[in-house]
């Protein structure tokens, strides 16, 4: 019903106006990435080149309300909002975005069909999206048609209104005022002269995860060879997985602090391990944006599409 009713409205909204009738540039950006984490910092490096290439304009973003936090010292943007599902919801953002005017909306991560509502209630006339369907199509001024990497495909939708200040590297916005309780610091301060690595256990859905029994076999192996504590990580839906780790793996070097952390301070936490080994998901991409090492296991994903393409070595 949700989903239907916007469609429906997007039904009586005009077509957005092709790319080619841009002709100068423009004065205010909206930037849409409102999904997932992994999502939104892949959308950093793109959103950098917004601003670098175009310094003159006035950039507003959309991101999900459950990272907002992460995002608030984000000097790239000027003005940044909270989404959140709901039909009341998503008409009232839209119409606070309506009030900045803005000429163009880059949706660089965003699912149909929030995205393209909150566009058409901001009153853009050109749509630019990471990727493009025949039941959106219309409304698209602009749209990737070949595979690329996630980041460059979010850049390519700034190449295409004239960005050529271009940097691939993802950020985060000033750490320094994130809220970390101490008995998290205390937590991982115990163990800092060990070496720390980090078992990101789920993924977005298990079939991306790699299986406990797999985790528990380099666990033993890895045991033998280092002086080192095992992270786990992972949020409160994911505890179960937890629990089935330390039964099958039963030594006592183990941090354990999956559904333990806020958003705040999982950067905290993944900051001070040595490395981290976790399947395609939010926490891989938070460890590449802070220069954590990374062992990244792919199952569903392509690491062509999603893996690390920042420092590399």
């Amino acid at each position: 019903m949700y989903k239907k009713f916007l469609k429906t409205y997007l039904y009586f909204c005009k077509s957005s106006l092709p790319l080619s009738e841009l002709k100068k540039e423009p004065k205010k950006f909206l930037v849409i990435s409102h999904t997932a984490l992994g999502d939104t910092l892949m959308s950093t490096p793109a959103i950098k080149s917004l601003r670098l290439s175009f310094p003159e304009t006035e950039i507003i973003g959309v991101i999900h309300k459950n990272y907002l936090p992460l995002f608030k010292k984000f000097s790239y943007i000027d003005r940044l909002y909270p989404f959140q599902k709901g039909i009341f919801n998503i008409f009232k953002l839209g119409l606070q975005l309506r009030k900045f005017e803005p000429e163009v909306a880059l949706i660089f991560h965003g699912n149909f069909p929030e995205d393209i509502v909150l566009c058409k209630l901001s009153g853009v006339r050109f749509i630019l999206k990471n990727k493009g369907s025949s039941e959106y199509k219309r409304f698209l001024s602009f749209y990737p048609t070949r595979r690329m990497h996630a980041i460059e495909k979010r850049i390519e939708l700034v190449k295409a209104i004239g960005g050529k200040n271009i940097v691939k590297e993802m950020e985060l916005g000033d750490l320094k005022e994130l809220k970390v309780r101490e008995e998290i610091k205390n937590q991982i301060s115990r163990f800092s002269k060990r070496i720390k690595i980090g078992f990101q256990l789920g993924a977005s859905h298990l079939a991306r995860a790699w299986p406990i029994a797999n985790f528990v076999k380099l666990a033993k192996i890895l045991t033998k060879e280092l002086d080192c504590i095992f992270v786990l990580i992972g949020n409160k839906k994911e505890k179960f997985l937890a629990e089935k780790f330390k039964k099958e793996y039963k030594i006592g070097n183990i941090l354990d602090i999956v559904g333990k952390t806020n958003i705040e301070e999982l950067p905290y936490v993944v900051k001070k391990l040595d490395i981290l080994i976790t399947p395609d998901t939010g926490t891989l991409h938070l460890a590449i944006a802070l220069k954590v090492k990374t062992i990244s296991l792919f199952a569903l994903s392509l690491p062509e599409e999603t893996g690390p393409i920042q420092d590399l070595h």
